[in-house]
């Protein structure tokens, strides 16, 4: 993270000034060892960053800390409390959810019923289906996934719209 209006690294960061490391570049991490990041989104309202990951094996999504490490240069599937743990990880191309996590975000308008605020809607670009996660209560880890739409190819991106509305990007140029 910097400042940006001065491009200096944020005093704040995990990192800033530590004598550990000599690359100045340091300085301005917030977290470490990310593996294929493809989606970062600010969780709206709050300063939760989540991050989703396309990996060999396992598509994660994270919820990233100050100072966390996720694993690299492995993928992150195990129980070792030292690493960032992801919120969601389901295995590449055998899951109903496919194989290429592509990007996520928050749901927050109101032309959804209620019960879809604060959900995670990502896409999978290998099987070009729009997932759903519903948050717990204390909106910082995943109760439950489903597939919410069907019938695409080659998904990108995917944003809320000023109308409220849900719209996600092909490959192809499609929205």
């Amino acid at each position: 993270r910097m400042d940006r209006f001065t491009g200096a690294a944020v005093s704040s960061n995990p990192w800033f000034n530590d004598t550990s490391h000599t690359d100045p570049k340091v300085d301005y991490f917030f977290a470490k060892g990310f593996r294929n990041p493809f989606g970062l989104r600010m969780r709206p309202g709050t300063n939760d960053l989540w991050l989703f990951e396309v990996g060999d094996g396992w598509e994660q999504i994270f919820l990233v800390t100050p100072g966390s490490r996720q694993g690299w240069p492995t993928e992150n599937n195990t129980t070792d409390s030292s690493k960032l743990m992801p919120k969601l990880a389901y295995q590449t191309n055998v899951s109903t959810f496919g194989g290429c996590i592509t990007r996520g975000c928050f749901y927050t308008a109101s032309a959804f019923p209620s019960q879809y605020q604060n959900n995670i809607f990502f896409c999978d670009y290998n099987s070009g289906k729009v997932m759903r996660s519903v948050l717990d209560s204390t909106l910082k880890n995943i109760n439950s996934t489903s597939v919410f739409v069907t019938g695409n190819s080659s998904l990108t991106d995917i944003g809320v719209g000023p109308d409220g509305a849900l719209y996600y990007s092909s490959h192809g140029g499609t929205i």
